[in-house]
């Protein structure tokens, strides 16, 4: 079903936390150097209103407990984060921290909208997790043995971080279940990508993209 049409280049829809709206990102071209402007639409489809206007390589996530959005501008080596709403535009800034990566999948907010995590570029082989908690601005480092993640999502009750990156010990790209401590469990592995891991609303499923002769969305299950 097509919901909308138009000239542009739509990217990384997704609901806002009441699900009235879809959230998606318009651009004239490629985001490496433009502003991009944050559209928001109904389900059922129609014109798509702009939201607000934001730096190139801009990002969003949104949580579904505390009905908030959080966007992420980069500029000069740092992230900003700041709250909005998708009818009523930019809020305050809620936080700053220093990070390399500009991938809109290197960061997640948690489910009760209180934590962001984050990694650095995986160019830098970090073996490290960021948690930036956005009250307090206190930043802690979940440390992952001989693995460098790159894309990351929350489970749905918070516990749990799905990072998928490269192994250090020769085998590829990895899924992982990783937790508070830094103990994680292999879910998946492939000797070419693994990336954009997506929990299903209920927590149940969670999609991910591999690079096979084909590319393709896989869907796990009971993990």
């Amino acid at each position: 079903q097509v919901l909308f049409s138009g000239a542009q280049n739509y990217l990384w829809p997704e609901y806002s936390p009441d699900k009235s709206w879809i959230l998606f990102w318009s651009s004239e071209g490629e985001t490496f150097s433009r502003k991009i402007q944050l559209m928001r639409l109904s389900p059922s489809g129609g014109t798509p209103t702009p939201v607000l206007t934001a730096l190139p390589n801009s990002s969003f996530h949104c949580s579904k407990a505390r009905k908030s959005c959080v966007l992420r501008e980069n500029a000069a080596g740092k992230a900003v984060f700041s709250g909005f709403d998708p009818v009523q535009g930019k809020g305050t800034v809620l936080a700053e921290t220093d990070a390399s990566s500009i991938d809109a999948h290197g960061w997640s907010l948690s489910p009760d909208g209180g934590s962001i995590a984050y990694v650095n570029s995986p160019d830098l082989r970090s073996q490290t997790i960021r948690i930036l908690r956005l009250d307090t601005g206190k930043i802690t480092n979940l440390s992952i043995k001989d693995f460098v993640p790159g894309q990351i999502a929350w489970s749905r009750d918070g516990t749990v971080l799905f990072a998928t990156g490269g192994t250090t010990q020769g085998f590829g790209w990895e899924l992982v279940g990783v937790r508070r401590d830094g103990q994680f469990s292999i879910l998946d592995q492939n000797s070419r990508g693994i990336w954009f891991p997506s929990l299903s609303p209920d927590g149940k499923k969670l999609a991910f993209a591999k690079d096979a002769d084909d590319i393709n969305v896989a869907v796990l299950e009971n993990f």
